[in-house]
Order: structure tokens, then C-alpha cells, then sequence
């Protein structure tokens, strides 16, 4: 069975960390960062007459296991036949499964499946695992794009499937396959095969991943079309945005055009907008203002960063707190970031000087700050904690910290990012421990590096606002 794997082998690590030389030992397990990160052993409670997750319902994990399994045998062979009838059978099949929702959290966290929102069932979750990550088979490396066996219709619908659980990695990989549609009435004709899965809300969260994707390729004019032909909130701000970008192709909206959209949709993106073409500094603060009062977290950002550029770093990093506290990560990062700049971009030789100024509690606030941000999903949040670990493990005397306890926190750090399948996390682990190609690395650890976060993110801060 695919799982991501959130842990690996200590020893094999520990004796490997600064020793490049070899490929990784085939164990597995790491100690976590601290006891909030810690998986529950893989072992079956409900063997244990007195487990309450026995008496639940009368379903114990190893049926559920059991069943599980059927669902996975019915993709396999869909992706092995090609056959679409068989995407439809498993969904048909995960859905007859009827358990508790303790039963179904346990069983995602024995096969490590990630909840990318809070309240997010944990059945959702599982459905989300299993119709995305079974297509490790189907990514060319050397393009780090899917490959051209993705365009299939029946894979179309199992990622279909995956996008109504809500799985960012489904959204990413279904928008790919959409925009590789050879024309308007092949893309017209793929986003109604998408009804016979999607509601109209589901099928408009991927034509905004669509066009938000032909944006990203470099093709305005494309994404324009395909934003303008949806009739929800997500297209409709994403056209405005494409016209304000690419002004070119149609006329640029107005303050006065953008403010109206906010009111009448109660939209706090629309009001970043605004702030963005607005020519007047207290229009721009006053429509940043209203953005953040609809709960718009990235608008506290842009106020963070207005008010460091006028030297206000107090007023600056309340506002990242502010968005962090609220389940922003960059604000968490932001805000270390307003203390001693991106440890991510700076020579350690330069950042080691900055952060030897800084108090011991200030110091503490670096590591607390970025690990908080990587709770909440951000690879960035734990790439960035790895960095500073790396930094401490290097200049340990200077600092007169455990040198080890470091060694261990940044390998900790960097495995919870390959976790969320961040790239940079793929090339640190490529080029500083396992000296193989990308195909070894996923072969090994049953992991999928992908851009797909991004995508998540967008989703996320417009259906949040």
C-alpha cells in the first residue's frame, strides 16, 4: 500500500546526517520534534478488549483495514485497465463503508494521510488519500510534470473524486489534465464530464485551479477566458485580478469597479485588490483594514510589510502575530522574518552575526515561530526551522548549545516538509543525504514532491475570507 511515511530510522539518519557518501538505510523512524508531533504506534488498539474505539460501532480497525483495501484494489485496477467504471466502483465502495469518526481518524493517522483543514472530517480525509496519491506512476521527472498518461478520462475522474474530498493534490493534478484539453470544445466538453462527479461549487473551484494554472504557464489570454466564463466568486475575482495583471488584454478595472465587487460579495480579496491599484496611502490602509475585518488574513500581511517600510516595527509585527494567531503561517513567518530577515535567502555567515544580537527569548521566538507556521502546514515554516537548526548545528560552540539535539531537530524539521511533498525539501534530502536521483528518493520513501501547496493555498484564503 502507497502511504506517505512520517518517520524513518534515528540511527540510520543520525550516522548518516553530515556523511553524504551513501543512499539512506531502508528503516525509517525519527523521534519528532517534540510530543504534539508524535504518531500513534502502528499497532491495532481495538485488539485490546478494553480500547473504546472497539465498542464504537461493533468495527474495528482491521475491518476497516480490510475494507480499505477493496477500495484500493478497485483504483488499482482502474489505473492498470483503464476503465473509468472502476474509479466510479471504488468511490461506490469507500462510501458504503459506514464507521465512526474516531474509527476513520484512527486509521488516517496509521496510514499518514495529511488533513489540510481543521475541521475536515476525517473520512473526507482518507477519500482524499486514497483517489490522489495512487499516481506516483504517472509524474515524468525529468519535466517535474504529470505525465501524458494523466490526460486519460478515466484518471480525469479519480482525480474528480479526489477533488470532491477536497485533496489539494487532486485540485492540482485535475487542473493540470484540464488544461491540457486541445481546444475550447475539448475543455468545454471536460468540464461537463466533471458533473456526472462535481457540484457546481466543486466544478468551480477547478476551473478557478484551471485558469489560475494557464496564468502560471505564462498564458493570460487563456486563463482570462476561462475565469470569465464562471458565474462564482472564486472566477469572478480571478478576472478582475487577470485584467488589473494583464491590462492589455481588456480594459483595467477601477478602485471604484473593484470596491463595488467587495461590497456586494462581502469580499475581503476583492478589497486587497483594491488596496493594490488605490493611488492613495490612506486608501490603500483603509481597504487593507476592510479586507482583515472579513477575516482576509493575507491583507494583515500587506499592513505588516506597509508599516516595516515606514520603520514601525511594532505596529508591523502585531500584525503578522495577529495573521498567525488566526491560521495564517506567513504570519508567523513574517514575523520572524521582521527580527533578522529570511534565514531561507541569507548567507548563514551573515545570519549567524544577526541572530547573535538578538535576546535569548527573541532566539527562542526564531524556532517557536517557524515551528508554528509548519503546523499549520507551511513547508516553508519547517524548511526555514531546518535552516536555523543547520545554522545552530554549525556554530553550536559560538552559541554553546547541544550540538546533536540540533542535528536531530533539523533532520525532524525536514522530514514533516517532504511530508507536505515540498520540492526544496526533495533537493536538500537529494544533495545533502542521499546522493541518488529523484525516482530513487520516492521509490524509497513513498513520497511526491509537487507545487500543489500553492494552488491549496489560494483556494483556502478565498473560501475562508
Amino acid at each position: 500500500m502507497i502511504k506517505i511515511r512520517y518517520v524513518f530510522n534515528i540511527l540510520t539518519v543520525l550516522s548518516m546526517l553530515f556523511n553524504i557518501t551513501g543512499a539512506c538505510a531502508s528503516g525509517r523512524e525519527i523521534l519528532p520534534a517534540d510530543e504534539n508531533l508524535k504518531r500513534p504506534i502502528n499497532r491495532d488498539p481495538t485488539e485490546d478488549p478494553t480500547c473504546k474505539l472497539a465498542k464504537l460501532d461493533g468495527y474495528t480497525l482491521k475491518k476497516l483495514q480490510a475494507d480499505c483495501q477493496q477500495v484500493e484494489s478497485k483504483i488499482e485496477e482502474a489505473l492498470r485497465d483503464g476503465d473509468a467504471i472502476d474509479v466510479h466502483g471504488a468511490y461506490d465502495i469507500f462510501k458504503k463503508i459506514e464507521t465512526s469518526e474516531p474509527m476513520w481518524q484512527r486509521y488516517a493517522e496509521q496510514e499518514k494521510c495529511i488533513q489540510w483543514f481543521d475541521l475536515q472530517k476525517a473520512e473526507d480525509v482518507v477519500g482524499g488519500h486514497f483517489f490522489s496519491l495512487k499516481l506516483f506512476g504517472y509524474w515524468d521527472w525529468k519535466k517535474n510534470e504529470p505525465s501524458e498518461q494523466i490526460k486519460y478520462r478515466y484518471l480525469s475522474f479519480l482525480l474528480a473524486y479526489g477533488a470532491k474530498f477536497k485533496h489539494p493534490l487532486a485540485q492540482y493534478l485535475l487542473a493540470w489534465v484540464m488544461a491540457k484539453s486541445d481546444d475550447d470544445e475539448g475543455l468545454k466538453k471536460a468540464f461537463n464530464n466533471l458533473t456526472i462527479v462535481l457540484k457546481d461549487k466543486e466544478i468551480a473551484e477547478v476551473r478557478f485551479l484551471v485558469g489560475y494554472h494557464y496564468k502560471k504557464q505564462g498564458n493570460p489570454k487563456k486563463s482570462l477566458k476561462i475565469h470569465q466564463a464562471g458565474e462564482d466568486l472564486y472566477n469572478k475575482l480571478a478576472a478582475l485580478k487577470i485584467r488589473d495583471y494583464a491590462h492589455y488584454l481588456s480594459n483595467a478595472p477601477t478602485v471604484k469597479e473593484v470596491v463595488k465587487f467587495a461590497e456586494e460579495n462581502n469580499c475581503g480579496p476583492a478589497y486587497q485588490l483594491a488596496a493594490s491599484i488605490a493611488a492613495d496611502k490612506e486608501d490603500y490602509i483603509k481597504y487593507l483594514n476592510a479586507a482583515a475585518n472579513l477575516k482576509f488574513h493575507p491583507s494583515l500581511i500587506s499592513l505588516g510589510r506597509y508599516y516595516e517600510e515606514i520603520n514601525d516595527l511594532a505596529k508591523a509585527r502585531e500584525c503578522y502575530k495577529k495573521a498567525g494567531e488566526a491560521g495564517f503561517a506567513k504570519g508567523y513567518l513574517h514575523l520572524v522574518f521582521s527580527y533578522i530577515g529570511r534565514i531561507d535567502i541569507l548567507p548563514k555567515e551573515s545570519y549567524i552575526e544577526q541572530f547573535c544580537k538578538l535576546t535569548t527569548e527573541e532566539q527562542e521566538l526564531l524556532s517557536n515561530n517557524f515551528e508554528l507556521a509548519g503546523k499549520l502546514n507551511s513547508p516553508q515554516g519547517w524548511i526555514c526551522l531546518y535552516e536555523l537548526c543547520i545554522m545552530k548545528y554549525i556554530y553550536s560552540d559560538r552559541l554553546n548549545i547541544a550540538k546533536e539535539e540540533s542535528k536531530t531537530d533539523a533532520w525532524n524539521a525536514l522530514t514533516f516538509a517532504l511530508n507536505l511533498g515540498y520540492p526544496t525539501a526533495f533537493r536538500i534530502l537529494i544533495d545533502q543525504y542521499h546522493k541518488s536521483t529523484t525516482e530513487a528518493v520516492v521509490a524509497n520513501y513513498n513520497l511526491f514532491p509537487t507545487s500543489f501547496p500553492e494552488f491549496h493555498q489560494q483556494l483556502k484564503d478565498i473560501s475562508e475570507s
